[in-house]
């Protein structure tokens, strides 16, 4: 079953041992307390605000582990690479290594801005969340059975424009993840007034 963990990136698949499956039950019930003082219970796809501490850090709660210092196996690509505000961006996730969980943002300096797209039906891994003060402006992908190489998400600019850094967490195993590895930078140009009267 799929919660509203999205900075949490546990799954079944990464335990070995009895310990990490307490480990598990701990973080789970953890975040989930947390959720339900931030919002108030709704669907999973609902734009439930994570935690502001989590928007900033991004690095998930997984009791005393901390992320690799090791060289990333994960990298980021986006193309293109300049576009105007209300573009989609396709986003190209992919690693030497498979990956359990991925958080997502696309940060503008330490601002995430724009928003993200989900794709075309129900999909239980993932889940589109909001760091105030804006919406569905943070991704996550938790898979609970099956890790992947590779994954393809869509973004949609901010009409504000600016330079933007796609920045994520990467999750291997409970005890294995990092934070903070970054894409290339993309230009957003700023969309006016002048220009969505000309575009109509």
């Amino acid at each position: 079953m799929h919660t509203d963990c999205s900075i949490c990136y546990c799954s079944h698949y990464a335990l070995d041992s009895r310990a990490d499956r307490m480990k598990l039950v701990a973080a789970t019930v953890l975040l989930m307390a947390s959720a339900a003082l931030a919002a108030p219970a709704t669907p999973r796809f609902d734009h439930r605000p994570v935690l502001p501490s989590v928007c900033k850090t991004m690095k998930p709660l997984h009791g005393n582990a901390e992320p690799s210092t090791d060289p990333s196996p994960y990298t980021i690509t986006a193309a293109p690479t300049s576009v105007n505000g209300g573009d989609i961006v396709k986003v190209h996730i992919s690693g030497v290594d498979e990956f359990l969980g991925v958080y997502l943002q696309a940060r503008r300096g330490e601002e995430p801005v724009g928003e993200f797209v989900l794709p075309s039906g129900e999909t239980k891994e993932i889940a589109l969340t909001d760091c105030p003060p804006g919406h569905k402006n943070a991704y996550s992908y938790i898979s609970y059975t099956t890790p992947l190489s590779t994954l393809d998400i869509d973004w949609k600019a901010p009409n504000d424009g600016g330079e933007i850094v796609f920045t994520a967490t990467f999750v291997k195993s409970y005890s294995e993840f990092w934070v903070g590895i970054t894409s290339p930078k993309i230009t957003v140009t700023k969309v006016t007034s002048t220009d969505n009267a000309v575009a109509a």
